[in-house]
């Protein structure tokens, strides 16, 4: 009797999470969407490890001194991922610019730096169909759901050579972005239909959701050997609302962080660890909840080997893995991510600029429920050019 009870249980969550997967398109879309995790290609392919020193990853302020020139960089990361729920597949493609950053050095002792990133996006599309008795006619409908969004965070951060070995920055972050929601259902009588059967119009539904909050967020490099340094970062969120269709206004916090690495450097290669918190579950006064809000651990490793010269500078070889939890559960069940990752990093103009290539292998999964699984490719392309 129990077994049963067990078995109808998890009968009953893996029917509930089918349903919600294929409304919302993909295991790491739940809620508000995926955690891209604010990296640039040479971070999230050494396993995150260079998150917290690279002066493009919009992370820790202090990193901000490593620009030594004015620079600026940009990135473009597509995924294509394929969604299985209970043997049936799903392939999608999305695009990403996850992140944009300016550096100003102002002198050997202190820099600027502006950048823009992505903290949640979530854009897919899906569409179920169903045959219903209406009127004892038979007819289909479909509802094709769309969602476009995202949930970016602006920095505006300085940073400071403080002594030889110790670097400190801060920044403020202005958190903006919008989710669009729209869902049109449509009835069609299923053929050999009776002449007479009515037609049915198509219902549209649309919700818009806009996002605006601030954090502040402090961090240090310490080098106390020439080969070792640890550097560290942490945000604190203040207030984050979201505004409705216009009408209902809900208030939460903006999710604080911590995070610290440490980069060691052995015959000319870097090796690196990182652990980062983010506090997602505050917020789940806007919504979203019903499925769970989960605050989100990662650990990663990796290293940055010395390529072959070409002219122009050094190649650099990143490789890296990295394990977290995603911050929007599944049935209630929060979900894990492994990513795997390399790539390659091309100097051009004797040093002025620099072309990172990169592919991760994610792997999604809900420990409570084994058929349902998604893997996907992150190709990520990123432009660094210093003046």
């Amino acid at each position: 009797m129990i077994g049963v009870r067990i078995r109808h249980v998890l009968m009953t969550l893996f029917v509930l999470a089918s349903s919600t997967l294929r409304a919302q398109g993909a295991i790491g879309l739940q809620g508000y969407g995926y955690p891209p995790g604010q990296l640039t290609v040479r971070a999230a392919t050494s396993g995150g490890g260079l998150a917290e020193f690279d002066q493009a990853a919009p992370l820790n302020p202090a990193a901000l001194m490593n620009w030594g020139v004015a620079g600026a960089y940009i990135q473009y990361a597509p995924e294509r991922r394929t969604t299985t729920i209970d043997g049936t597949a799903v392939t999608t493609t999305v695009s990403r610019f996850p992140v944009f950053a300016i550096g100003l050095p102002a002198g050997p002792k202190y820099s600027f730096g502006i950048s823009s990133s992505t903290l949640l996006e979530r854009n897919y599309s899906t569409q179920l169909s169903a045959r219903q008795l209406i009127r004892r006619d038979s007819v289909t409908t479909s509802t094709a759901t769309t969602a476009r969004g995202a949930l970016n965070d602006v920095r505006f951060g300085a940073a400071m050579q403080v002594t030889s070995w110790l670097r400190a920055g801060t920044a403020l972050h202005v958190l903006t972005g919008e989710n669009r929601v729209r869902n049109v259902r449509s009835i069609a009588p299923d053929t050999g239909a009776r002449f007479d059967t009515v037609t049915y119009a198509s219902i549209t539904e649309n919700s818009t959701a806009t996002f605006a909050g601030t954090a502040l967020s402090v961090g240090v490099d310490i080098a106390p050997t020439k080969n070792f340094s640890v550097a560290g970062s942490a945000r604190l969120g203040f207030g984050l609302r979201a505004e409705l269709n216009d009408s209902t206004s809900r208030r939460a916090d903006a999710p604080s962080r911590a995070g610290i690495a440490a980069r060691w450097e052995v015959a000319r290669s870097n090796l690196t660890a990182r652990y980062n918190w983010e506090g997602w579950s505050s917020m789940k006064e806007l919504g979203a909840e019903s499925n769970g809000v989960f605050d989100t651990q990662e650990y990663g490793v990796g290293a940055e080997l010395p390529g072959p010269k070409i002219r122009g500078g050094q190649m650099l070889v990143p490789f890296g893995a990295l394990r977290r939890d995603l911050p929007y559960g599944v049935a209630g069940v929060q979900p894990t991510e492994d990513l795997l990752g390399g790539g390659f990093g091309f100097p051009l103009g004797f040093g002025r600029a620099q072309v990172d290539v990169g592919v991760e292998r994610a792997t999604r999964k809900v420990s409570s429920l084994p058929d349902v699984k998604e893997r996907g490719f992150i190709y990520s392309f990123g432009f660094r050019l210093r003046t």
